[in-house]
């Protein structure tokens, strides 16, 4: 990876690590931030917090369990200044999708919005554009309750992130569903 590619490798397999939605969520924010030639990532936490889609004070909470977990490497100068971060990259044995650096500042979803999304993209099929997933998968996978999962789908299918592929069922949402997810730059509507 360069410093300058504007694709962010995101591996299929993220999101079925144990990890919570907020550090699912700063982990990306970084991971979608330019960095150095070193691989060293110049940020504030604030910056992270609005590509994460969350409070400065869950940033602070995250980054020293993403710390400890071996994910990054923080050097912080001082307080409320830029740190400096060394983002490591997990493996892509699963596969992985690539996502426009910048797109997580410039979406207006919220922080379950965002994650659905990512999960729906992960899932999804490069061939045909499809993502067949569980409604109980995007519960786990995205850590949303069932709740806030319906509503997210909708804002999505309305930005038009997301179709749903109309299939008989007995259910309303539940069991095996099918979505076709659009890739961000294919998304042409202002979000």
């Amino acid at each position: 990876m360069t410093t300058h590619e504007a694709w962010a490798p995101i591996p299929n397999n993220l999101f079925r690590l144990g990890w919570t939605k907020t550090e699912l969520l700063v982990y990306l924010a970084l991971l979608c931030l330019p960095f150095e030639r070193n691989g060293i990532v110049i940020a504030g936490q604030t910056e992270i917090s609005v590509g994460a889609g969350v409070s400065v004070r869950t940033t602070r909470d995250v980054l020293p369990r993403l710390a400890a977990a071996g994910v990054i490497v923080q050097k912080q100068l001082y307080d409320g200044i830029p740190s400096y971060y060394r983002v490591n990259e997990l493996p892509r044995d699963g596969g992985f999708f690539r996502l426009p650096r910048r797109w997580l500042w410039e979406t207006s979803l919220t922080a379950t919005e965002r994650i659905v999304y990512l999960v729906l993209l992960s899932r999804r099929n490069r061939r045909t554009g499809e993502a067949v997933v569980s409604w109980v998968s995007i519960l786990a996978e995205a850590r949303v309750t069932n709740r806030t999962l319906a509503p997210a789908l909708d804002a999505l299918t309305a930005v038009g992130l997301i179709t749903r592929i109309h299939q008989p069922r007995r259910g309303k949402r539940q069991g095996i569903n099918k979505y076709r997810v659009q890739l961000p730059t294919e998304h042409v509507p202002n979000m």
